[in-house]
Formats: structure tokens, sequence, C-alpha cells
């Protein structure tokens, strides 16, 4: 399962609430404007500006809204990568 975090500007997340108004999910997480699931992928927007696209089409998704190059780095897969480069040095 693919994660891309990206930030945005406060317009642009309501712009994605209103392009998701289908895809929205009825859950209210803390610290969330909106939880949307568009086929294979989760999208769920925070109060801070992040939004983060978790699932098989996660790339896509976020590709639409912003510079995905850019993006803020799956934590998990960063400690994992150090972990293994540390061990084999």
């Amino acid at each position: 399962m693919s994660t891309i975090v990206i930030k945005v500007p406060t317009s642009t997340i309501q712009k994605m609430q209103q392009f998701y108004q289908r895809e929205l999910l009825a859950k209210k997480v803390p610290y969330t404007v909106f939880v949307a699931k568009k086929g294979p992928t989760t999208i769920t927007a925070y109060t801070s500006g992040k939004v983060m696209f978790q699932g098989a089409t996660a790339e896509k998704e976020a590709s639409l809204w912003g510079d995905t190059a850019s993006a803020v780095p799956d934590k998990k897969k960063s400690a994992c990568f150090n972990h293994c480069v540390a061990s084999r040095i």
C-alpha cells in the first residue's frame, strides 16, 4: 500500500472536499477536515493543511492536487530503510 502526504492551502482543501463530495465518509476523525474513499484509495485532509492519500492509486490521486515529488516521505519506509542500511554498515 502506497502512502503520499502533501501540504496544500486551505482553499485547495475546500476544493478537494467539493471534488470528493460523493466519496466522503461519515466518520469524524480528530483534526481532520474530511475523509473520503475513492476506489482503493483513502484521502484524509487534516486541519494542518496536510492531505494523506493511502492505497493503490495514492500517487495518482495526490498528483491531481500537488507536486508528489516534494511529498512528505512515508516515515515507516524511511525508518525501515535507515535501519536496514545501518545494519549493513
